[in-house]
């Protein structure tokens, strides 16, 4: 599998792969699709290593979502233990 930001919302299920988006981002919310286990731990990041958010699943396979309209400084996923992150862009 493979981010793909080519399309909207963006779809991202691979942690660590660099810089995702460089310009600045305008991230309406995320959904955090499926995280396979209790405790299972997602980041997103900016492009300077700034944390954008920290999630802990709270149960298997409950999906999460979170509101943030705001823009952001390019966006990077350091850790995604499972599941899919759906990122709704402006």
């Amino acid at each position: 599998m493979a981010n793909d930001i080519s399309a909207r919302p963006w779809k991202l299920d691979t942690p660590g792969a660099g810089v995702i988006f460089q310009p600045q981002v305008y991230i309406k919310f995320v959904y955090w699709f499926n995280p396979a286990l209790a405790g299972d731990l997602a980041t997103l990041n900016d492009r300077n290593g700034k944390p954008i958010l920290t999630l802990r699943a709270e149960a298997a396979n409950g999906s999460q979502t979170f509101n943030l309209e705001n823009w952001f400084e390019g966006l990077i996923m350091p850790t995604l233990a499972s599941g899919t992150m759906y990122v709704h862009v402006k």
